[in-house]
């Protein structure tokens, strides 16, 4: 019964409305930074990020400087949101 309490307890700390607001941002932000790219272009996106494992490494220059620039088209779009 005292873990439940204690997940209550905490619960009742988190400052749920500045979460709430931080979680609209992000969607916003993320809708402008989705809506920037075609479909064919988060496609490609999501198919480097995917077979880059993590690792820059993984992709060519060329496979690097497209994520690079698909990732600003996008980020740009956000920052305008």
């Amino acid at each position: 019964m005292a873990a439940t309490t204690t997940i209550v307890t905490t619960a009742k700390k988190i400052p749920w409305k500045k979460v709430l607001l931080v979680a609209q941002q992000v969607y916003v932000r993320g809708s402008a930074a989705s809506r920037a790219l075609t479909a064919a272009e988060r496609t490609r996106l999501l198919d480097l990020v995917k077979k880059s494992r993590g690792r820059a490494s993984n992709l060519s220059e060329r496979e690097r400087r497209h994520v690079r620039e698909l990732a600003g088209k996008a980020l740009s779009a956000a920052r305008k949101a």
